[in-house]
């Protein structure tokens, strides 16, 4: 058999014809090309030959009355929802703009804020806070709920998510659920709130209910201890998971517990609630046969120190003077207990900033204690990430915003706990979806500590039978709603 002439072969493929026949057989659209995808005329693109600012290479394709409007919100909008950034963004479906109501206006002043669903105003801003439970739910795009136009107009809890929980009337229409979080037992969206959302959630259950905060504090605290006793075996691999910290990852090393020895368990408590619920939970681990590291964050004055911190540590005084297995103090102390370790510590329970970032402890009129203040932060921080011990933080990674998932960055790096578990209480922070948004995937749980009876059965975190519920991050999902 002699050799295959491709050139004789080539010359048999008419490319002209076949070509003439595809065109003739295309209907689509020149508007609806991929050449012309990002050339949708729209303000500020000079008649359609730039990209909008807002704008990226690969973005959905907007829908008509979208790319007819002359407002650049709703562009804007999509962008800070991560729309137009994410890999999955070919599956967009924009739907037409929707009047606003009187009791949920779906833009303020016309510019829309990512975070306006729960930024709180100068008035009725911790009620309207617990709106931020809208992401639980599915929304228009490319609108998003945000706040009562009426600011003076007081809600509470139920009726603030109510608002938000509440199905379109239109009929069958696609609508984009953005990434949020499910519970993996029972499948259930998860909704998320700002710190002070979930401080007031607190106090209206105490309020309407009579559940004292010394009774959620133990709540708390033993859902901590029982995530901190499981993890002696159930953390393994390296620390550095999340994408930040891929770099670091050669730099360390499990960390194999002797279960003839006892385990060592150190907790940095901050002087805040959160903090107080981690050392509650060490009297319990105590009580299991840990030995307890406390290293108490410091306050300017007694008058300074959380009430809750002041209770837990007074009984931590009276544990300490029965012979409990406890150390306790400020970092330079603690610090002293560890060095003198025959091994690293078995956990590292975070509680230490509460959903605050390392900037935000210069908030005081004592410059002195300020500065004081993040030097120790800084180096309890700094210690914690340089451990073999795996961390466990709670409510949110120490100098991770709560609020926006943000980090303060120093020499190049961000100044935040790089956790290996996160166990939110009662709601996970809104901080939390929005670092997983921004890439971070770390392995988050939700205690129940009593407040989802504040809300409906049908608003409230839907745990199934278990007290501490695994999530799951979900991306966004394109999804038909019928009412």
């Amino acid at each position: 058999m002699g050799d295959f002439d491709f050139e004789a072969s080539n010359k048999l493929f008419d490319k002209k014809t076949v070509f003439n026949e595809l065109r003739q057989g295309d209907t689509t659209a020149d508007e609806e090309r991929l050449v012309g995808h990002n050339r949708v005329p729209r303000p500020g693109t000079y008649g359609g030959k730039n990209l909008h600012p807002t704008e990226n290479v690969l973005s959905p394709k907007l829908a008509p009355d979208v790319a007819d409007s002359s407002s650049d919100a709703d562009t804007e909008l999509n962008l800070a929802n991560g729309r137009s950034s994410s890999k999955h963004s070919t599956t967009r479906v924009s739907l037409g703009k929707k009047g606003t109501s009187r009791q949920n206006s779906l833009q303020v002043d016309g510019k829309p804020h990512p975070l306006s669903t729960s930024m709180p105003s100068d008035r009725g801003g911790i009620n309207r806070s617990v709106a931020s439970l809208a992401g639980r739910t599915s929304k228009p795009v490319p609108s998003v709920a945000t706040s009562s136009p009426r600011p003076d107009r007081t809600q509470s809890p139920h009726s603030a998510v109510s608002a938000f929980t509440s199905k379109t009337t239109a009929p069958a229409s696609a609508v984009v659920q953005e990434p949020h979080f499910i519970i993996r037992e029972t499948l259930a969206s998860c909704p998320v709130l700002l710190p002070s959302a979930l401080e007031m959630l607190e106090a209206e259950t105490v309020s309407r209910f009579g559940l004292t905060h010394d009774a959620m504090t133990e709540t708390a605290a033993r859902s901590i201890a029982e995530t901190a006793m499981s993890a002696f075996d159930t953390f393994g691999g390296s620390r550095r998971g999340s994408r930040s910290n891929i770099v670091r990852a050669s730099v360390t090393s499990n960390v194999h517990h002797d279960r003839a020895a006892t385990p060592v368990i150190v907790i940095l408590a901050g002087n805040n609630a959160l903090g107080a619920r981690a050392v509650a939970a060490g009297r319990h681990l105590v009580s299991r046969g840990c030995k307890i590291i406390i290293a108490e964050q410091q306050f300017e004055s007694s008058e300074m120190q959380d009430t809750h911190m002041k209770t837990q540590t007074a009984m931590l005084k009276r544990m300490q003077r029965s012979g409990a297995n406890i150390k306790r103090g400020p970092w330079r102390k603690a610090y002293n207990y560890i060095k003198n370790l025959s091994g690293p510590p078995v956990l590292i329970i975070d509680a230490l900033l509460a959903g605050n970032t390392y900037e935000s402890l210069l908030d005081t009129t004592n410059a002195a204690h300020a500065a004081a203040t993040q030097l120790e932060a800084r180096e309890m921080i700094d210690w914690a990430n340089r451990s073999r011990a795996p961390a466990l933080c709670i409510g949110c990674p120490s100098g991770v915003s709560g609020i926006d998932g943000s980090t303060t960055i120093l020499e190049g790096e961000p100044l935040a706990v790089r956790p290996d578990k996160v166990l939110g209480l009662g709601a996970p922070m809104q901080g939390l979806l929005a670092a997983m948004k921004n890439g971070e995937r770390w392995d988050v749980s939700l205690a129940d500590m009593g407040i989802n009876i504040t809300l409906r059965s049908d608003e409230a975190v839907a745990f199934g039978s278990q007290w501490v519920s695994e999530l799951r991050y979900l991306e966004d999902e394109l999804a038909i709603t019928e009412t």
